[in-house]
């Protein structure tokens, strides 16, 4: 799986889906003004007819029903209607994608959690993560559904989440709940997320026409008028009537057309995410027989994947599986059939939905959660700050489904200590975890550090240096991981909160003048992830090819090109910026420089997908250019990456 073509195919989906709503407004437009055209035309030659005010001699009823002006009124309020509405629909559930679990009734895991039910699916969700690059979402549990079924939300994935029922993880083990996360994983990965919550907001913003015709019809006003007025209140009564009922009936028509194309869009997303879930963990049998128990519980009571939330309907194409029935099945089904997607995984089914060997609804051990049993965890080990690379292995800065790095990402969970996961799970004590990241193996350089926080909030200092112990001894390697498991906990800060602790990791960063390429990417990561204002949708690019930012990207490549090695430096960058494919390759600055590679990173970060994606290839070709990856590379291309606002997956893993 490609981030950036998987992107590039969901903007394409996109944009399609615009047009053929745009031809749907546009039907619904014009339905409308052909209703407003006739009640125009007969209201006037009615008028006309009876010698009405202006009208001295009687006229056709083409010549009343042609009014621009009526047209133009018509045209705008039916603009003006969809368009809020979708805008209002589509604030209400994007962004945040915890807005859709509570929109179903779900609450949130708390990361300490002593569940084990929870545990377990927090401790998948987090090997997901590591694997893939992807932040590691929140996650959201819907506490009274008994169903099995999941979902992935949100507009970016720095602020998604997945949601999944009780049901789900009281039912599945812990390979069908795998490669349920994995399926959810891919959506993410995929670009589905925003094409969903654009779905929702366009199909609301139809419907609003239809909703509107029936509140019309609800408070229409009577025929308590004087006898005088009866009869013309009469025909404002009829006209309001015909226009109410043409508006629901257009506008839920238009609803219908609608929801027909978000299944069929959503029916072959199902498809990708199943084969990615598959790729991902390697593992068919997993996702296979998750999909077999909703098949089998639905044959034996019909809860098989259906949600009891009223509000299901309305993102029943999020789900993993269909999350609702209702009398239009087959028509509008968001899911292929349970059969073909078994098929599509293991071509030997048969169909039978017979109940596999259900687990016990007692809490499983901790071994079943999928938690260490062993009594001593493999290390993680400290030498691991490189390893031997060919160029092609670095195509897993675009390849971001990989089962090698899920291996990784089991290896390096079970080997960090409990003290340092407790600590990344509890918001407090993720933020002393952060700043014990960031504190320098020099003794008196890391009291000044220490002073700076204490001059804030004594005991996070203290508890910051008893953190950086046990960060010391699983070594670089387990860095990034570590921040990225505390990220959810982080999430969790007040925006004050997020301000303050934000100040005390720059000011730690910075305490010795200069800035390291892990103390970059911890600046980049929580810019990106952990935003102090409101995030509002990305800006238009600025730049659209590579020789507009050949300045920053050679900073950028020079940058990679240093911390890799001096002895082949100079090669390093003339690759890079050979792959770039810059017409003119500029002169490679000589010296490594935070402050203008962060600079770099901000311009960079306003270009073009396509030029951002020739950017992290020429960056992967720099960094295996001498065939040995380094740490501080990772680090550095962590930060690119972070700008960029795409995963990246681990390079430190075994070949």
């Amino acid at each position: 799986m490609d981030f950036f073509t998987s992107q590039d195919r969901a903007r394409a989906s996109t944009r399609r889906l615009i047009v053929l709503y745009t031809l749907s407004v546009l039907g619904v437009v014009i339905s409308l003004n052909v209703v407003a055209a006739i009640v125009t035309g007969s209201a006037r030659q009615s008028t006309s007819e009876r010698g009405g005010v202006g009208s001295a001699e009687p006229v056709s009823w083409i010549e009343a029903a042609f009014d621009p002006r009526v047209y133009a009124i018509t045209t705008v309020s039916v603009l003006a209607i969809i368009g809020l509405a979708t805008l209002i629909k589509q604030a209400q559930i994007g962004g945040d994608g915890a807005k859709v679990a509570e929109l179903l009734g779900g609450k949130p895991i708390v990361p300490g959690t002593q569940d084990l039910d929870e545990r377990k699916l927090l401790n998948i969700v987090e090997e997901m993560s590591l694997a893939s690059g992807v932040p590691v979402p929140r996650v959201f549990i819907l506490d009274n559904e008994d169903g099995i079924n999941a979902f992935a939300s949100g507009i970016r994935t720095e602020a998604a989440v997945i949601g999944v029922t009780r049901g789900a993880i009281r039912t599945l083990n812990r390979d069908e709940l795998q490669g349920v996360v994995a399926h959810e994983f891919s959506h993410i990965l995929n670009g589905d997320m925003r094409l969903n919550v654009r779905l929702i907001a366009l199909n609301f913003g139809i419907m609003a026409i239809g909703y509107i015709g029936f509140q019309v019809l609800r408070f229409m006003p009577g025929s308590n008028r004087s006898s005088s007025n009866k009869k013309d209140g009469g025909n404002a009564t009829i006209v309001i009537l015909v226009v109410a009922v043409a508006m629901i009936v257009i506008g839920y028509i238009g609803t219908f057309f609608g929801k027909l194309l978000q299944a069929a869009v959503s029916r072959q997303r199902e498809y990708l995410a199943d084969a990615s879930a598959v790729q991902f963990t390697r593992n068919p049998s997993g996702i296979s027989n998750a999909l077999r128990k909703i098949g089998g519980l639905h044959v034996q009571d019909r809860s098989g994947s259906e949600l009891a939330s009223p509000n299901a309907g309305e993102v029943s194409h999020m789900f993993f599986a269909n999350g609702v029935a209702g009398f239009l099945d087959s028509m509008f089904a968001t899911h292929p059939p349970l059969k073909d997607r078994i098929r599509a995984i293991d071509p030997t089914f048969e169909g039978d939905f017979a109940i596999l060997a259900a687990p016990s609804m007692a809490s499983p051990s901790p071994a079943a959660s999928g938690f260490a049993a062993a009594a001593t965890p493999p290390p993680l080990p400290r030498a691991r700050q490189q390893i031997a690379a060919q160029p092609s292995d670095l195509q897993a800065a675009r390849t971001v489904v990989d089962p090698r790095r899920l291996s990784f990402a089991v290896v390096t969970l079970d080997a960090l200590p409990g003290e340092l996961l407790s600590a990344a799970h509890d918001p407090y004590e993720a933020r002393a975890l952060a700043i014990a990241l960031l504190l320098d193996t020099d003794q008196a350089m890391r009291r000044s550090q220490l002073r700076l926080v204490a001059g804030v909030d004594q005991v996070m200092a203290s508890r910051a240096a008893q953190l950086h112990v046990a960060v010391d001894e699983v070594g670089p390697a387990a860095r990034l991981p570590l921040l990225d498991l505390a990220m959810p906990a982080l999430h969790q800060l007040s925006r004050s909160q997020r301000a303050q602790f934000r100040q005390l990791c720059e000011a730690c960063a910075h305490a010795d003048g200069q800035l390291s390429p892990f103390e970059l990417a911890v600046s980049c990561v929580l810019e990106n992830q952990l935003p102090t204002v409101p995030q509002t949708s990305k800006p238009a690019a600025k730049y659209r090819s590579v020789n507009a930012v050949r300045e920053p990207a050679a900073i950028v490549l020079s940058s990679l090109a240093n911390v890799g090695g001096e002895a082949q430096a100079d090669r390093a960058y003339q690759l890079g910026a050979s792959s770039l494919g810059l017409d003119t390759i500029p002169s490679r600055p000589v010296d490594y420089d935070a402050s203008a590679l962060h600079a770099a990173l901000g311009a960079l970060r306003e270009s073009t997908p396509v030029v951002q994606q020739r950017m992290v290839e020429a960056a992967a070709v720099c960094v295996a250019s001498d065939r040995v990856v380094r740490i501080e590379e990772v680090e550095l291309m962590r930060a690119l990456c972070a700008a960029f606002s795409v995963p990246i997956p681990p390079f430190l893993v075994p070949a």
